[in-house]
Formats: structure tokens, sequence, C-alpha cells
């Protein structure tokens, strides 16, 4: 049986699988926030509000959220930061963070 860092884990490497899938598409930073608090739904998984994701210059605002209607349009071309924040099985606050060029993960999946 996997643990919640294990399935925090797969459910990152979902997210980015369908932000390089969809990535010709115009996806946003909420769009992916959204795909996100899904699977972490469909989990069980208990999430808090400093879940986010934030793309290119918005990696430097501290504890930025992205809007429906402000989030940027992630590009190939830049860094992608996904930070999920949950509560562990010691109901302790705990934070899974990555950092991704996503340049080098999209010429990789498609190669």
């Amino acid at each position: 049986m996997k643990n919640k860092k294990q399935n925090i884990e797969e459910i990152i490497q979902d997210a980015l699988d369908f932000t390089i899938e969809n990535i010709n598409w115009k996806i946003s930073e909420h769009d992916l926030l959204e795909f996100i608090h899904g699977k972490l739904g469909e989990q069980k998984i208990i999430f808090t509000e400093e879940t986010s994701v934030s793309f290119a210059e918005n990696n430097k605002i501290k504890n930025y959220k992205p809007k429906p209607d402000s989030s940027k349009i992630i590009r190939k071309k830049s860094i992608l930061n996904i930070s999920i924040s949950y509560i562990d099985n010691n109901s302790k606050n705990s934070l899974l963070s990555k950092e991704i060029k996503l340049e080098e993960l999209y010429y990789k999946k498609k190669n």
C-alpha cells in the first residue's frame, strides 16, 4: 500500500504528463491547479490552501495563487513549480514541491 507522499508524487507526475500533453492547447496555471485538486480529491488526500502552481516569473511571488482570469499560460520554455501542501498520516502539515524545466521534459517525452 502506498503512503500519501508516494500518491502525491504520482499526482505530480500525472500533472506533468497532463501539462506536456496539453501544452499546445494553452493550459493555464489555474487549469493545472484544478487538475491537481481533482486528483487529490480522487485519492481523498486532504490538502491545504498553500497548494499551488506557478509558472515563469510567478515562481518568485511568495504564496502565489493562480486565478482563473489572470493566471499565466504555461509554455514550453520556462520553469513550472508545483507545490502540494497536505495533511500527512500523522496529522501534520507536509509540503512536496517540484520545480521542472518544461522544455527538457517536453523533448524527453516526445522522443
